[in-house]
């Protein structure tokens, strides 16, 4: 059977398990006692760390938006998370479909411009708001507390490559 990890840093990991590891790969995956978020959008289940809030274990935005996906805007995830599939008849553990993983390991996005690239002259109001947007984010979150902020690290290289571009040009 297979299962996501959604990891608090925004990474993402497909591993195996088996009715007799199951227990050992979820608490292992959200590192602790799990508890159980059905999502029935999904047809899966989401595993947290039962006490990932109490342990101020860092906000998960991936697996918050699937809870907000279920039940609105009422909580978040704190933590890293595992998806599965939803319970059989029977209340067993089932693996993800291979329609599901793919819906929940989405492409890493590309974050390097190929040395031939250029601006579109109808891109160009976009691209300065682009720039703005990345110079906001950076400003404010100098204000934060480290903690507060995670900058994922594939946002961190697109900003140094959207930075660097405007330097250049």
């Amino acid at each position: 059977m297979k299962a996501v990890i959604i990891r608090a840093d925004d990474s993402r990991e497909l591993v195996e398990f088996t009715r007799e590891t199951e227990y050992e790969t979820i608490s292992g995956a959200v590192d602790g006692y799990i508890e159980r978020i059905p999502l029935p959008s999904r047809g899966a289940d989401m595993w947290v760390n039962e006490e990932g809030k109490l342990k101020h274990l860092p906000l998960n935005h991936g697996a918050t938006r699937l809870w907000e996906e279920n039940y609105g805007c009422t909580d978040y995830t704190a933590g890293d998370a595992i998806v599965t599939g939803a319970a059989d008849g029977e209340g067993y553990m089932t693996g993800l479909s291979d329609t599901q993983i793919e819906q929940l390991m989405p492409a890493a996005p590309a974050v390097e411009l190929p040395e031939d690239e250029y601006i579109h002259p109808d891109l160009e109001p976009l691209w300065n708001d682009v720039l703005q947007a990345v110079q906001r984010v950076l400003q404010e979150s100098a204000k934060l507390e480290p903690e507060e902020f995670i900058v994922p690290e594939w946002f961190a290289s697109m900003c140094e490559v959207i930075l660097s571009k405007k330097e250049e040009g």
